[in-house]
């Protein structure tokens, strides 16, 4: 059995870990603003290699996106997403047995040359007996520019290759905690 909606659109706040790459946190840093720190800073670093981001706006950039990102996050752990336009299930994950979540978050950001609003994924496992935890699996800015639908499509299902791979393990790894 598969939950049909994201535990993070029902109003109840839940407890997130993140699973996905390694994560740099201070023992005062709770998960998700380390979260938001970090993925700012990457995305900073890619928007400037892609030339969309100046240097001279680096770290106001950098800054603003955390903020950013940690609004979503907190917004995220109180269950406050919108189900269908933030939040949708993954529909090759459910093929699978996973029950996993794309979160859809659109950014504007003034600083960057050309089109200025981001698109940044967020991909979840939500173990159906684990009522009050989602765990972050993988996520990732989408760019959307001067690319073919098809590769930008192409890209992101393999970010979301990646992220159910993560998922698979884990999901593995808790069906035999519970097991033990």
């Amino acid at each position: 059995m598969l939950i049909e909606q994201s535990r993070c659109t029902n109003g109840i706040p839940v407890k997130y870990r993140w699973m996905g790459s390694n994560l740099e946190k201070s023992s005062e840093e709770s998960e998700e603003h380390a979260m938001a720190r970090q993925f700012a800073s990457n995305m900073a670093n890619t928007q400037l290699h892609w030339g969309y981001l100046k240097f001279l706006n680096f770290n106001k950039y950098r800054i603003r996106t955390e903020i950013y990102l940690e609004k979503m996050f907190e917004r995220m752990t109180s269950g406050g997403l919108r189900s269908g336009s933030e939040v949708v299930p993954i529909e090759s994950a459910r093929e699978k047995g996973l029950p996993m979540f794309e979160f859809r978050w659109h950014h504007s950001q003034r600083l960057l040359e050309g089109v200025q609003k981001e698109q940044i994924r967020h991909y979840d496992l939500e173990p159906v007996d684990m009522a009050r935890v989602v765990f972050g699996v993988g996520m990732h800015l989408k760019d959307v520019r001067e690319e073919s639908e098809i590769a930008i499509r192409d890209r992101q299902n393999e970010e979301i290759q990646k992220a159910m791979e993560i998922a698979k393990r884990l999901d593995k790894s808790l069906k035999r905690d519970k097991t033990v």
